[in-house]
C-alpha cells in the first residue's frame, strides 16, 4: 500500500506561497523529489504549519525509504491538523513500514474513527492486527474495506493470504483470482496465487504463476525465491539455486534466499559452498534457527564434528523444542555416564502434547545416547517405540518391493547386454547398498583422488532420466525403460547425465554418487552408459539391520520400522544384487564395510584400480574405526527376528 497524497493542492490565501508550493508540486508530480523537497524546506522555514509542504516532506522520504524522517515529518502534519484522517493513515503506514505496529494500530484507528469508510485505513488496519496476533479482526477488517470498495485490489490479495495461510485454500483463490481479473499485472497477487497452488502440492500450476509474475517484471525478489522452493521440491536443484542467485541479485540481504540455496547446494553435493551460505544467512540473521540447523548438518557430513555441534547447539538455543535438531545432535554428541544430557532427553522424550514424530525423534536420540554410553536395554527400547510410532505414519509394503524386483529380472532377463566400454572424457562412479553398508566411507576414500566431485546422495540421475525420457517420449516410469530405448536414446540420457554433473563440477574427470536406490536403475546406468563405475557395499547382516533400525529416517525408509522388515529388505536388496552381477558381471565390484575398516589400504588399492583412477592410491589419512564390527551382540537378546530370517 501506498500513502495517500489527496491533500496535495496549491489552494493558499498567501499569493508567494502559494506559487511556491504550486512550483514544489510541479516538481514532485514529474518525479523531480530533491527539487520539491528542497522548495518544500524553503516553505516552512516561513511557515512550519505549513499542513501541505510538511505533508509533502513525509511522503518524499517515504518514498526515499528514509522511514525515520518519514515518521517525523507525518507527525508534525498530524500536530497541525490533528483530525485529517489522510494525515493519520499516513502516519500510520510510515509506522506499520518502520515496524512499530502498536503506534500503528492507534493511528489508524484515529483515522477510522474520523472517516469510517476509510478503505485503505480498514485494509492496513487488518495487516497490522494480523500481525500482531489477531487473524479474526484482520479478516473482519478486509471484509469491511471490500464491503466499501469491492473492487480492491490489495484487500483482496490480503484476504487471500490470510485465508491461505488458515488452510482455506478455496476461498483464497477465489479471492486472488477476482483480484487477478480486476488487474492481472498485480504482482503480488500473482506471486501469492503460485504459493497457494505450491502449497496444494500443484507445483506445476504454481511454476506457472510465479513465471507469469516474473515476465511482468523480472526483478521481483520474493517471486525469484518463490519459483525456487518450488523446482526444489520437484527436484530440479540447479534451476532452483540459479533462482535464489536471482533472488540475491536482486535482494542481497535475503536470508531465508541464502538458506535456501544453501540446502539446493547440499542436494547437489555442493558442501563446502551450502556451508557457506548456510554462514551467509547467520550473518544477517543470527537468530535464523534453521540456517542454525542446516549449517550443522552440513558440517557433520564434512567431518567437523565440533562445529556442527556448535551449531546445532545455537539452534537448540533459539528453537528449544525442535526434536529433529535434538536427533540431529545426538549423532555427533559424545555422551558419558551421568552426562545431564540423557536425563534431559528423557524428560522431553516423556513431554505432553508431543506429535508422533516429535516423541519419535526425541526417543531416537535417547536412544543413541544409551547406545553410546553402553545401556543397551533401554536404548532397544528407545528405537523400537519411536519405530512403532513411525511405522503409523510410513508403513512398509514388503510385496511391492518382491514385485519390482520381480519386473525387473524380467525386463532385463532378455534386454541385450552392454559390454563395459573404457572412459572417454568423465566417468560417472555409482556406490550402491543398503544405509549403513559403508557407502559413505567408500566415497571419501574415492574422494581423495584428484578430479574427484563427491556428490553424495543426490538424486541428479534420477531427475535427468525422467527429464530425457519426457523429451524422448519414453514411458515417465522406471523399470519401462529397456524395451523401448535406443542406442541413440541411451545417447541423450547418457550426455544428459554427465552434461549435468560436469556443469556442477567443471574440469573433474570422476564422479561418485551414493544414492541407495540407484539399486533398481543399475541395468539402466550400465546400459546408457558404458563406462560407468559400480561399486556395491555390504554388511553383516545383523550389524547393517540393526543399525538401520537404530536410525531415524523420516519419512523414508519405511523397511526399517521392523527387524523383520529390515531382514526382509535387506534380503531383497542382496537378491537384487545378485541378479546385477551375474548380469554384469566385472562391471560391478563388490566390497565390505568389514574389509574398508579392517583392511583400509587394500581396499582403497582395489577400488581405484577398478574406478580406472590413473594415480597411486594414497595412505588413507582418516583411520576407519573398527569398533562398530559385530555391535549387534550388545543387542543379542532383542535380535530373534533377525536370527528367524538369516540363521
Amino acid at each position: 500500500m501506498d500513502i495517500s497524497s489527496e491533500r496535495l493542492t496549491s489552494a493558499e490565501k498567501d499569493p508567494r506561497t502559494r506559487l511556491a508550493f504550486e512550483k514544489a508540486l510541479t516538481e514532485y508530480n514529474q518525479g523531480r523529489l530533491i527539487s520539491a523537497e528542497a522548495k518544500c524546506l524553503e516553505i516552512i522555514k516561513k511557515d512550519p504549519k505549513h499542513f501541505d509542504a510538511v505533508q509533502m516532506l513525509g511522503i518524499i522520504a517515504y518514498q526515499n525509504r528514509k522511514l525515520d524522517i518519514a515518521v517525523v515529518f507525518f507527525a508534525k502534519a498530524v500536530g497541525i491538523e490533528p483530525e485529517n484522517a489522510r494525515a493519520q493513515y499516513n502516519l500510520g503506514r510510515a509506522f506499520l513500514e518502520y515496524g512499530k505496529l502498536e503506534e500503528a494500530e492507534i493511528c489508524y484507528r484515529k483515522a477510522l474513527q474520523i472517516e469510517p469508510r476509510y478503505a485503505e485505513a480498514l485494509n492496513d488496519l487488518g495487516q497490522v492486527v494480523l500481525l500482531l496476533g489477531s487473524t479474526d479482526e484482520a479478516e473482519r477488517n478486509y471484509q469491511a474495506a471490500l464491503a466499501l470498495k469491492p473492487d480492491y485490489v490489495e484487500a483482496l490479495n490480503n484476504l487471500g493470504v490470510l485465508l491461505s495461510s488458515a488452510g482455506r485454500f478455496d476461498e483464497a483463490t477465489t479471492c486472488l483470482e477476482k483480484a487477478h481479473a480486476i488487474n492481472p499485472k498485480h504482482l503480488e497477487t500473482l506471486n501469492n496465487l503460485g504459493t497457494i497452488r505450491n502449497a496444494q502440492g500443484k507445483t506445476k500450476e504454481a511454476e506457472d504463476w510465479y513465471l507469469k509474475a516474473l515476465k511482468i517484471n523480472p526483478n521481483f525478489a520474493d517471486t525469484h525465491y518463490n519459483l525456487g522452493n518450488v523446482r526444489k521440491s520437484r527436484g530440479h536443484l540447479e534451476e532452483s539455486v540459479s533462482q535464489y542467485q536471482n533472488a540475491l541479485a536482486l535482494k542481497p540481504d535475503f536470508s531465508l534466499a541464502l538458506n535456501n540455496l544453501g540446502v539446493a547446494l547440499q542436494g547437489l553435493g555442493k558442501l563446502k559452498e551450502a556451508a557457506a551460505k548456510f554462514s551467509d544467512a547467520l550473518a544477517l540473521d543470527e537468530n535464523f534457527a534453521e540456517a542454525h540447523r542446516n549449517l550443522g548438518e552440513v558440517q557433520a557430513k564434512l567431518g567437523n564434528a565440533n562445529a556442527a555441534l556448535a551449531a546445532y547447539d545455537n539452534a537448540i538455543s533459539l528453537q528449544a523444542g525442535c526434536a529433529g535438531t535434538h536427533y540431529a545432535r545426538s549423532l555427533v554428541r559424545k555422551f558419558s555416564v551421568g552426562d545431564p544430557d540423557i536425563e534431559q532427553l528423557r524428560l522431553l522424550s516423556e513431554k505432553e502434547g508431543l506429535d508422533e514424530v516429535e516423541r519419535a525423534q526425541y526417543l531416537s536420540a535417547l536412544g543413541e545416547a544409551c547406545d553410546q554410553i553402553g545401556s543397551y536395554d533401554e536404548a532397544f527400547t528407545c528405537f523400537e517405540t519411536a519405530n512403532l510410532l513411525m511405522s503409523k505414519t510410513r508403513p512398509f509394503d514388503l510385496q511391492t518391493y518382491l514385485d519390482r524386483v520381480d519386473l525387473i529380472k524380467k525386463l532385463y532377463s532378455s534386454a541385450p547386454n552392454t559390454e563395459r566400454s573404457e572412459p572417454s572424457g568423465h566417468t560417472p562412479i555409482f556406490i550402491v547398498g543398503m544405509s549403513r553398508s559403508g557407502k559413505t566411507l567408500t566415497e571419501s576414500i574415492l574422494a581423495q583422488a584428484n578430479n574427484v566431485f563427491a556428490s553424495g546422495e543426490s538424486r541428479i540421475w534420477l531427475h535427468t532420466v525422467n527429464a530425457a525420457c519426457l523429451q524422448l517420449g519414453l514411458p515417465a516410469h522406471f523399470p519401462e525403460h529397456p524395451q523401448s530405448i535406443t542406442s541413440s536414446d541411451a545417447k541423450v540420457i547418457s550426455d544428459a547425465y554427465l552434461q549435468r554433473v560436469l556443469n556442477l563440477a567443471p574440469g573433474s574427470k570422476f564422479s561418485v554418487n551414493t544414492l541407495p536406490i540407484h539399486l533398481w536403475c543399475i541395468g539402466l546406468i550400465l546400459t546408457t552408459i558404458p563406462h560407468a563405475r559400480i561399486i556395491y557395499c555390504q554388511r553383516d547382516p545383523f550389524d547393517c539391520c540393526l543399525r538401520n533400525f537404530m536410525r531415524w529416517y523420516g519419512t523414508g525408509q519405511s523397511y526399517s520400522n521392523r527387524l523383520s522388515d529390515t531382514a526382509a529388505y535387506y534380503k531383497i536388496y542382496s537378491d537384487m544384487m545378485a541378479f546385477w552381477i551375474e548380469r554384469f558381471h566385472n562391471r560391478i565390484l563388490t566390497v565390505t564395510y568389514e574389509e574398508i575398516v579392517s583392511e583400509t589400504d587394500n581396499t582403497t588399492k582395489k577400488l581405484f584400480e577398478f574406478c580406472g583412477f590413473e594415480e597411486d592410491h594414497p595412505r588413507v589419512r582418516q583411520a576407519f574405526t573398527t569398533r562398530d564390527l559385530g555391535h549387534w551382540r550388545n543387542y543379542e537378546a532383542h535380535l530373534q527376528p533377525l536370527r528367524d530370517a538369516f540363521e
